[in-house]
């Protein structure tokens, strides 16, 4: 499985934001959807103003990190051992899909999430995402 960012820009089109391949990326939307399925997503709104001051610079500051396979391997492992640690994570400058989410997340939504973003899977995502918020 996989985990991504939908964005709708202000100009009216959608891009993609990922981690895939040999690093994390933006694409086109119509670009992506030629080789890809998207089966769900979730919607959050934000302000234009946090479009444009938070979640763009945010973004920009992690695209071009390489894509972590060897984390992907331990990620594996993790989930196979059950263990609450990624065993070859390498560092903060190589990441995977749901790593991604993961920060956006935390850092741009300010979602409390207490679990190790080496260990986060799409399906955690899901997870995360479906329990209803409490304002």
């Amino acid at each position: 499985s996989h985990a991504y960012i939908r964005i709708e820009t202000p100009q009216d089109f959608d891009v993609i934001y990922e981690a895939s391949g040999s690093a994390v990326h933006f694409v086109a939307g119509d670009i992506w959807r030629k080789k890809n399925k998207s089966c769900r997503e979730w919607e959050m709104e934000i302000s234009l103003r946090t479009y444009d001051e938070v979640l763009i610079p945010y973004l920009m500051r992690l695209c071009g990190r390489k894509y972590g396979i060897f984390q992907l391997i331990g990620l594996f492992f993790s989930l196979l051992f059950r263990l609450k640690y990624n065993p070859v994570s390498r560092s903060s400058q190589r990441m995977i899909c749901s790593e991604v989410i993961y920060y956006v997340l935390t850092s741009v939504f300010k979602k409390n999430w207490d679990k190790d973003p080496d260990i986060v899977t799409p399906k955690d995502i899901e997870r995360y995402l479906d329990v209803p918020t409490q304002e």
